[in-house]
């Protein structure tokens, strides 16, 4: 779900190959950027995600929320 596919010329090889590294590590199942160890709430409250959990690929892509702090609403 997650991929970079270039970088500007500015970007140093060190950044570019530790971002690289990081998609891997993703693609491959090893880090989850979506998890959480306190918890996730949404802004109004309720928890969406328990601590200790990820998010799977599916509730990924179906978000439909703010998180705690944001103020706004979304449309249903």
């Amino acid at each position: 779900m997650i991929r970079v596919d270039s970088f500007g010329p500015k970007v140093p090889q060190m950044v570019v190959d530790e971002v690289l590294a990081r998609q891997r590590d993703i693609a491959a199942g090893k880090l989850h950027p979506f998890a959480t160890q306190t918890g996730l709430k949404d802004n109004a409250g309720h928890l969406v995600l328990a601590a200790g959990k990820t998010f799977t690929d599916e509730q990924i892509l179906g978000m439909n929320f703010l998180v705690q702090g944001v103020q706004g609403k979304l449309t249903k």
